[in-house]
């Protein structure tokens, strides 16, 4: 090979070595997500995590939760006194973050889509440190609306389980039979 064709593979490699480099860097975290629909609605929950089987105190997590109208007209959720947008994340069933709480400035009692548009909330959360075994952390996205026929509240999410701690060990599960004396 020529000097001067060698030094055009330099940006190539150059560029195939950030591509590699940027994957692996992305490999460290995953994703995960879930879905429901509500009427033109489509509700969607996003949560970028560490890659490990399960959560450990302290892990940051980013979450995305986005509703969009997927039919021809606008379409309008309102309520009394709940937000309409809302990121709730429970541990054994008990609430221990809402958005709506955090952020009561940015809460909103009625909200608009367009056809097609889609509204999003985001959060950055970092697990409290504290010791987890075995438990499962619920992450929801939830929008709700006052019936105004009935008065009453109704809600819908898109949500997602992710796993606390550390998972059973397959030995933990199986009691050892006592040896006969």
């Amino acid at each position: 090979m020529k000097g001067k064709n060698k030094l055009s593979l330099i940006p190539l490699i150059i560029v195939g070595l950030s591509m590699i480099l940027a994957s692996c860097s992305a490999a460290a975290d995953t994703y995960t997500e879930g879905a429901a629909r509500f009427d033109l609605l489509v509700l969607r929950i996003r949560v970028n995590h560490p890659k490990q089987l399960c959560l450990k105190s302290g892990d940051s997590l980013d979450i995305r939760f986005t509703v969009s109208n997927v039919g021809n007209e606008l379409f309008v959720l309102e309520t009394k006194d709940s937000p309409v947008l809302d990121i709730v994340i429970r541990e054994y069933g008990r609430s221990i973050y809402a958005w709506a709480e955090q952020n009561p400035g940015q809460v909103q009692h009625r909200v608009e889509w367009q056809p097609g548009e889609s509204k999003t909330v985001n959060v950055k959360w970092q697990l409290p440190q504290k010791e987890y075994a075995h438990e499962a952390l619920q992450i929801a996205g939830l929008i709700s609306e006052t019936d105004v026929r009935y008065g009453q509240r109704t809600a819908q999410s898109a949500f997602i389980t992710l796993c606390l701690g550390y998972p059973p060990a397959v030995d933990d599960a199986i009691t050892p039979t006592p040896k006969a004396k």
